[in-house]
């Protein structure tokens, strides 16, 4: 049974796909069998009710509701997961995600209310790890940025999504999801990084290695 590595960071500009990029090319220097996949799976069938909701077709977040859009990115990874990752894993292959059930963690349960959202996360790990069958993650890293720095880099960040974001463009929606990540990463164990140090944002290669170490030093690769 191979290996499923999730990389996970809500903050702009934190790098996580950067990140993910460079963990892969370094496992496949070492000889490792690697599938790359990245969730949202934009131009995707599976994705494609996702895209509606980004692009504020379905209406308004609150109107929608957050078991419907859960179900929406949840049907994405499940499409994804029985067209490619899970025979990736049962090839033995390590399967390196950017992003996972664990943003729907983060993200839609931010839009419960805190005394509500322990039965939330509860729904969303027994829907998608028990009763749709995905395989739970062997390790995820979550990439933390100091809140100081959120602001300034979320203008400087393209858009990596679909144009017109509700999300990306719903700046306390996005602060919101920032504080939730932080009860997420600490209530699932997830492995830390902090991507800044001392005031200032730490650099590719040096957060790189750390990543690098905690994949190796986890999972014995």
């Amino acid at each position: 049974m191979g290996k499923l590595i999730v990389i996970e960071g809500v903050s702009d500009g934190v790098g996580k796909t950067t990140q993910v990029k460079e963990l892969y090319n370094k496992l496949v220097k070492e000889g490792k069998e690697v599938v790359y996949h990245h969730f949202p799976s934009y131009g995707s069938v599976g994705a494609s009710m996702v895209e509606e909701y980004l692009k504020g077709n379905l209406g308004k977040r609150e109107d929608v509701g957050v078991y419907a859009i859960s179900s929406f990115f949840a049907m994405d990874r499940f499409y994804a997961y029985h067209n490619g990752l899970k025979k990736a894993l049962d090839e033995d292959k390590i399967v390196l995600l950017d992003r996972y059930t664990t943003s729907n963690l983060i993200y839609q349960g931010s839009l419960i209310e805190r005394e509500k959202e322990e039965e939330f996360l509860d729904y969303i790990t027994d829907y998608e790890y028990n009763k749709l069958g995905l395989r739970k993650p062997d390790l995820v890293i979550f990439l933390k940025l100091d809140k100081s720095f959120t602001s300034t880099l979320r203008n400087n960040r393209d858009n990596e999504g679909v144009e017109g974001d509700i999300n990306e463009s719903d700046n306390t929606f996005l602060d919101k999801v920032y504080d939730n990540s932080l009860y997420v990463a600490d209530k699932y164990n997830f492995k830390v990084i902090e991507c800044s140090s001392d005031g200032k944002l730490r650099s590719i290669d040096d957060i790189s290695k750390e990543v690098y170490d905690i994949v190796r030093k986890d999972l014995e690769l």
